[in-house]
């Protein structure tokens, strides 16, 4: 109303970074499950892998991607684009979204659930696709990450408050959680609170294509 009053137009581009949140999306996924990060630190720091032994503790962490879960809560447009990537990679890909009517599932080949709790119950890696809102603040937090499968993968390029932090955070110091990559934070800026994971600063929409798009539509 107040930017009415003074004749501001407010746009919304929904689909301006589409593709470039998914791209950024499987590069977080992949590197949870390959170690990219790891093993790139551990060459640069060269002391830890002068060995085989050495090589081999740094990419222990390291897991087959082919035939693993991936879950997907909200299936709009990220969470769809995303699900054809991951398919390309070998993924089984469910999804949760309360909103979707049925029938698209069948289309993509993917299988929907239709409770949060079964989705985490079946995922390996649990992929966080939905708008933040009063009823969804903390979806992922202590009580759901319990119902997780143990050593499950989190990565969340939505919204920040989707997640509980300081429940992720000691869910990853005892084992509950083996990974997670946070494009997006509750709060900034953010302070690293473990070392089981990747983080970003919400720079998983950020090309030059995706902002000259935004100023087109506008």
């Amino acid at each position: 109303e107040n930017l009415e009053s003074e004749s501001i137009a407010v746009c919304n581009i929904p689909s301006a970074a589409v593709e470039e949140t998914a791209d950024s999306t499987l590069c977080h996924i992949l590197n949870l499950y390959r170690r990219n990060t790891w093993l790139y630190q551990a060459m640069r720091e060269g002391t830890r892998v002068q060995s085989v032994e050495q090589i081999r503790e740094v990419a222990s962490g390291a897991a087959r991607i082919r035939g693993e879960t991936l879950g997907l809560i909200g299936f709009g447009r990220s969470g769809q684009a995303v699900a054809v990537r991951a398919k390309a990679f070998g993924f089984n890909v469910i999804f949760y979204d309360p909103y979707l009517q049925d029938g698209l599932e069948r289309s993509l080949g993917v299988q929907r659930v239709y409770t949060l709790q079964d989705l985490l119950y079946q995922s390996d890696c649990v992929s966080l696709h939905c708008n933040l809102n009063e009823h969804n603040h903390h979806l992922i937090n202590d009580f759901t990450i319990k119902q997780m499968r143990q050593g499950a993968f989190l990565v969340n390029t939505a919204r920040g408050g989707l997640v509980d932090e300081k429940a992720l955070a000691q869910a990853l110091k005892e084992g509950r959680i083996r990974g997670a990559a946070l494009d997006v934070h509750e709060s900034e800026p953010f302070r690293v609170f473990c070392d089981y994971g990747s983080v970003g600063g919400d720079g998983a929409a950020g090309t030059s294509g995706a902002q000259r798009r935004s100023l087109q539509v506008t």
